[in-house]
């Protein structure tokens, strides 16, 4: 089994795209990698959680590289799949949302099948290794 960890960008404003972004990484290694990333968190000047454009109010440059450099350090070590993927809401509002079942009438639920579909693409091309 498969679990990811996807954040979006654009969905609080009328952006002309949507994006959705993440990490996809095995069961059986997800729980090590979240240990370790929420260790890395806690390191040095702790964070509850990361986010890039309200994390580091107040941090020097030098604090924000240092944490950076950890949580990094944690990606680096599992090897997670990154995905990522957007559309254009306005295509989305005149395209599919009218041609949509009421209850998938959300982007989120194109934009989903198409990150597991491009992973699973590329997993089976073994374009996506497992961590070492």
């Amino acid at each position: 089994m498969l679990i990811a960890y996807v954040d979006d960008s654009g969905s609080h404003v009328e952006e002309r795209r949507l994006f959705l972004a993440g990490y996809i990484l095995e069961e059986d290694l997800w729980q090590s990698f979240n240990f370790d990333w929420l260790t890395a968190l806690k390191e040095c000047k702790s964070l509850a959680s990361l986010h890039m454009t309200q994390s580091f109010n107040g941090w020097t440059y030098d604090e924000r590289a240092e944490k950076l450099r950890l949580l990094a350090g944690v990606i680096n070590k599992y090897r997670p799949a990154s995905v990522e993927v957007s559309l254009s809401t306005r295509d989305f509002r005149e395209i599919l949302a009218p041609n949509s079942p009421y209850d998938l009438r959300h982007p989120y639920f194109s934009m989903l099948l198409r990150l597991y579909g491009h992973y699973s693409s590329a997993r089976s091309q073994a374009r996506v290794a497992r961590p070492h």
